[in-house]
């Protein structure tokens, strides 16, 4: 998720029954040289809601932000994933 102006301390995220949930609050650095005239990054509250499959292994999630990128893992469970099914002669 593209959070620009966020940051880890101000990233909050969530899982509950089935939902996970993002939240942060974008914010800017203040400069005294200048004033800004155009952003083009919102600031505020952000706030983004994700209903997740069964087979994530909530457990094991992972996120990480770098240069006002979310990143997230979701794994899927192991016996979630597909497995081939041998067949046999009777």
């Amino acid at each position: 998720a593209e959070m620009p102006g966020v940051d880890e301390e101000s990233v909050d995220i969530t899982y509950e029954r089935g939902i996970l949930e993002l939240r942060g609050t974008a914010h800017r650095d203040t400069f005294e040289d200048f004033t800004v005239v155009r952003s083009e990054a919102p600031l505020g509250n952000y706030k983004r809601t994700f209903k997740l499959v069964e087979e994530v292994d909530v457990d094991n999630i992972e996120a990480s932000i770098k240069c006002g990128v979310l990143k997230l893992v979701l794994p899927i469970h192991e016996k979630a994933k597909p497995r081939k099914i041998s067949v046999r002669s009777e």
